[in-house]
């Protein structure tokens, strides 16, 4: 005959299996919580400056504080060398202090923009991303297959106030004519990894258009009402 578990044995049993279905909480030291805390605020940093990126005196005036937040992250991984079981536990940290999954997947949207951009001629802005000197010369432009196509070309030659306003009329006719593919200002503001690759990249121009408020240009950020915020 099976005896039934005495009430304590039953309590360690179920206390055994609550334990075994709980990942251990992650403990850092006040050292490591404060590295954490700078790293995140590096790249904070250093994303809300790519962002802006659209020239090459714009790489010029920015890499001396693009150099200096690296350092600052580069400095504080030392300190959290171990201190992590995965990548997914790591990524739950530093969610806390404000660089989220999201925002890191943004700043690969960035780096595939600075790339196909021919990081604007800047080797020096190529090598921050520890690529050589040769990804930095200027992008020869493909006639674009699709309206998609062209619309991202058109993005990537906004720079300033006066491009902005240029490429406004045609930005405008493209939204048109794509809208009953879906490609709309809506489909294009969205984050969204699992989209095909030059969605992604004119999501990466958008948002840095976004970043340096489209120039100026009222005629360029009227396109995208409906998904910018109202300032």
């Amino acid at each position: 005959m099976i005896r039934p578990l005495s009430p304590l044995v039953a309590i360690a049993a179920l206390v055994s299996v609550a334990c075994a279905e709980t990942e251990p909480t992650v403990v850092l030291t006040a050292r490591q919580q404060v590295a954490v805390q700078k790293s995140a605020e590096a790249n904070l940093r250093i994303h809300a400056i790519v962002l802006t990126l659209r020239d090459a005196a714009g790489v010029e005036a920015a890499m001396p504080e693009l150099c200096r937040c690296a350092a600052i992250r580069n400095i504080q991984s030392r300190h959290l060398r171990g201190a992590f079981r995965s990548r997914t536990e790591q990524r739950a940290v530093f969610a806390e202090f404000g660089w989220t999954e999201e925002l890191e997947m943004e700043s690969k949207y960035q780096l595939g923009r600075l790339a196909a951009n021919g990081f604007y001629g800047s080797a020096t802005l190529a090598a921050y991303y520890a690529l050589p000197a040769e990804y930095a010369r200027p992008v020869e432009p493909t006639p674009a297959a699709s309206p998609t196509e062209e619309l991202l070309l058109l993005l990537r030659t906004v720079h300033d106030t006066a491009t902005a306003d240029a490429a406004a009329p045609r930005v405008a006719e493209l939204f048109a004519a794509l809208s009953a593919t879906g490609t709309t200002p809506q489909h294009i503001r969205a984050y969204a990894p699992e989209a095909e690759s030059v969605v992604r990249e004119l999501h990466g121009e958008f948002m840095s258009l976004q970043a340096v408020q489209f120039y100026g240009s009222a005629a360029l950020k009227n396109i995208w009402h409906d998904v910018t915020p109202q300032e």
